[in-house]
């Protein structure tokens, strides 16, 4: 006879599509359960379902890239997605104040600009009176302040704090290497209060969600190309050199007076990921529309397809004013057997070509598999 908790799973997930949205913890009591067949008397009625539900089952770890060892993660996934956006909406108790001074008078904090899991983000300016960005090391659920100086919350989050700064001075120079007119520049790395800073050229210009939001000037479909291939020529740089981008979104791509778009504001890199133990909750980018299935969930693999999926969907959401279909839903759909939720940009626009409708909603597919593989790829296409 099946455990009481296994039983309890299959009453409450009857229905494939009701494993997305729901307590992940079922999914691993039900998969063991359909290997080994083990039903008694009472639940014959549910081995009957298996051969049905199987295939379910292959789909959903063909997506995530994941195997039997890393099933405990479904007991955090839908827990710390919830976790992260409501983290994302919570502004630090903690940041540096407005006149705070960095390295010896170089620097002085102006403004709060954004924060994340691992980094804050300031206005400033320096000794030459120039406008800057300084990002901050500060993985705000393993640590806290002690006047500026960055401190650990306990033992097992120093080791953690430890590894963040490491990797967050070598991500910094990495990405100090790739220089392109389109990518902000890093001006300065340094070390101070017990945590790292980086310096990164202030971008005169507006965002690309002032346009969404209509508070400036859309677009036309010309310069819409021009923005989307030159964005694509700098994200290629940044793969090249071995990175991610990993938090692409309309904020996060400044247009310039001279029409030039420049990537800002990177997330965690590829780095950061494969070498700090957080959990799902601690990932940053919670921005859900833009994000692909796979930079939620912990120990999946991640490469460039993820940043032509949020690219893709920046763009989108440029084009049509509207989102597209997220991830989780989408992948809802799959598990269900129901049909895609995603609407094709060609069913909402007919301001471009088929070649580019078909190329963004390639590089929108749910499976990592079936997107564009390169930006040399997709702006050939272009």
């Amino acid at each position: 006879m099946l455990h009481p908790q296994i039983f309890d799973a299959f009453l409450v997930f009857r229905d494939p599509s009701a494993w997305v949205g729901r307590d992940f913890k079922y999914l691993k009591y039900i998969y063991l359960v359909a290997l080994s067949a083990e039903c008694g008397e009472r639940d014959r009625a549910f081995s009957l379902r298996m051969p049905v539900w199987l295939p379910a089952f292959a789909s959903l770890f063909a997506i995530l890239s994941i195997n039997e060892k890393q099933l405990s993660i479904y007991e955090e996934m839908d827990m710390s997605v919830a976790l992260l956006e409501r983290q994302a909406m919570e502004c630090p108790s903690e940041t540096l104040a407005p006149g705070c001074i960095l390295l010896d008078g170089e620097y002085a904090i102006t403004e709060l600009l954004s924060w994340g899991g691992f980094g804050i983000t300031y206005l400033a300016t320096d000794a030459r009176d120039r406008v800057v960005i300084i990002k901050e090391c500060y993985p705000r659920s393993f640590c806290g302040r002690d006047g500026l100086t960055v401190v650990p919350n306990d033992e097992a989050s120093a080791a953690i704090l430890d590894a963040t700064l490491c990797v967050f001075l070598q991500d910094a120079r990495s990405i100090a290497k790739v220089q392109h007119r389109n990518i902000a520049a890093v001006e300065r790395i340094f070390e101070e209060n017990a945590t790292a800073y980086v310096v990164l050229e202030f971008i005169d210009g507006y965002d690309l969600l002032e346009v969404i939001e209509q508070s400036h000037a859309r677009p036309d479909p010309d310069e819409v190309r021009d923005l989307l291939r030159k964005t694509l020529a700098a994200l290629g740089k940044v793969h090249e050199a071995g990175l991610l981008h990993r938090d692409i979104a309309p904020e996060n791509i400044i247009v310039t007076g001279a029409n030039e778009p420049v990537l800002i504001d990177f997330g965690a890199t590829l780095k950061t990921l494969a070498r700090i133990a957080a959990s799902p909750a601690e990932l940053p980018n919670a921005k859900s529309a833009y994000t692909p299935l796979e930079f939620f969930v912990s120990g999946s693999k991640h490469d460039p397809a993820g940043d032509f999926y949020a690219l893709a969907a920046t763009f989108y959401h440029l084009i049509t004013g509207e989102l597209p279909a997220d991830c989780r839903s989408r992948m809802s759909a799959h598990l269900g057997g129901k049909p895609d939720p995603y609407v094709p940009l060609s069913k909402l626009t007919d301001e471009f070509d088929t070649a580019f409708c078909n190329a963004l909603d390639c590089a929108l597919s749910l499976l990592p598999k079936d997107r564009v593989r390169s930006a040399e790829e997709w702006r050939r296409i272009l």
